[in-house]
């Protein structure tokens, strides 16, 4: 965060003092300590997204809050296979009988195919 907003992190309470760490960074690494990889990947990708915009406006950007990484965190949109919909719980699903049985004859064909191959 400092490479990425300098004094403006820093004024924050985002300094090691060489000493002890920051209220506000303690804060931070207790927020965030769940987070893997691919998470801080998305959050620093969104946060040079909203520099670079920021830039582009004529605005000035500041550190995120731990809510608003924890938002970014969140954001998978930009990742190949992201879906828009929840799960969908399959118990609750109404089954086409025929395209059950359709598929439990295709399945025995195959499985006596296979059979085949080893007489």
């Amino acid at each position: 965060m400092t490479r990425q907003y300098g004094h403006k992190w820093s004024i924050q309470g985002g300094v090691y003092d060489g000493q002890q760490l920051s209220k506000n960074f303690v804060v931070w690494c207790e927020d965030l300590q769940h987070f893997g990889e691919k998470q801080w990947n998305r959050v620093f990708k969104r946060i040079e997204h909203d520099i670079k915009e920021a830039a582009r406006m004529g605005k000035e950007s500041w550190p995120p809050s731990p809510v608003a990484v924890v938002e970014y965190a969140a954001d998978n949109t930009d990742e190949e296979g992201w879906k828009m919909y929840k799960a969908f719980d399959r118990s609750t699903a109404v089954e086409d009988l025929k395209k059950k049985e359709e598929r439990h004859e295709l399945g025995k064909h195959q499985c006596s195919n296979l059979l085949d191959m080893f007489k």
